[in-house]
């Protein structure tokens, strides 16, 4: 199931259930770490940061919910690379055209550049530093004629998705530009030589923390005593309009004022009782 929101004709109840589901895949990957199961979440990360507004509040607190408890799951950027490897090893790379070769060049693509991007932990810059290195795969331009871009090797994958995932003081930017230049990668391979050996520590955008590796390749948590404003801005939830007034109605006197209304035509009656009483009287005393 691949979560998309924002597409016209989707309504409100069909995306609340859309993220249920979406939250109950993360409970099975953290239930049982399997790489379908975290395969499963990425690719709603990787739905919602692609087709969502940014304006969506649902969908940005929903997408960021999903990343905070991924990459709380060890393993979450350690099973896509052990997958590459084992995939690999499967891949007759003297024949350059095959399905699998296809398939193969598909994930490697999916996994470096549409899913690890999008999760800034630890564990993905020590399996995007070590693909920096990766030019194994690489398929020659079979003539000059060639209409279509061959796949490139598993360190250019790796140096794109190192400039777009989010770290504070990257070693290159995320323009297309900066990552073309032939200096980028033998920065961004210095970069993660002095991350790599505890020299430098790193830290990525949102975050209150930063990190510096152990030679063990375990790493220690460090809290950033005055962190910077530079997460991504969740949008304010857009207050509901006040229900609409009826046209109003005339007040409705009270009862107290309603009896102080009818009070002065009570006297009418009693009056015309004194009256008819006097006026036999008047006639009783003259017939006397």
């Amino acid at each position: 199931m691949l979560f998309v929101v924002g597409y016209a004709g989707i309504s409100q109840a069909e995306e609340s259930r859309w993220a249920e589901d979406a939250r109950t895949l993360l409970d099975n990957a953290k239930s049982r770490r399997t790489l379908d199961n975290i395969k499963l979440v990425a690719k709603q990360i990787a739905s919602l940061t692609r087709y969502s507004k940014p304006d969506d509040l649902e969908a940005q607190s929903l997408r960021k919910e999903l990343v905070e408890g991924l990459i709380s799951i060890p393993g979450h950027a350690q099973f896509f690379a052990d997958e590459i490897e084992r995939t690999r090893l499967e891949v007759d790379h003297s024949v350059m055209f095959s399905d699998r070769r296809n398939d193969y060049d598909s994930m490697r693509s999916e996994y470096l550049t549409v899913f690890l991007p999008n999760l800034p932990s630890p564990e993905t810059i020590q399996v995007l530093g070590h693909y920096l290195y990766d030019d194994r795969d690489p398929r020659p331009i079979s003539s000059p004629k060639q209409d279509w871009a061959s796949p490139p090797p598993n360190m250019t994958h790796a140096s794109t998705s190192l400039a777009q995932i989010g770290l504070r003081e990257p070693p290159v930017g995320s323009e297309v530009d900066c990552l073309t230049k032939p200096e980028s990668l033998a920065k961004q391979r210095a970069w993660f030589e002095d991350v790599k050996t505890g020299k430098r520590t790193f830290s990525f955008k949102g975050q209150t923390v930063e990190y510096r590796f152990k030679p063990d390749g375990t790493w220690d948590t460090i809290p950033i005593s005055n962190p910077p404003d530079d997460g991504i801005k969740l949008p304010k939830p857009i207050p509901k309009p006040a229900p609409e007034k009826s046209l109003e109605q005339p007040i409705q006197p009270a009862a107290s004022d309603a009896a102080r209304q009818w009070l002065p035509w009570l006297w009418i009656p009693a009056l015309a009782i004194a009256a008819a009483g006097w006026w036999r009287f008047r006639r009783r005393g003259t017939s006397l």
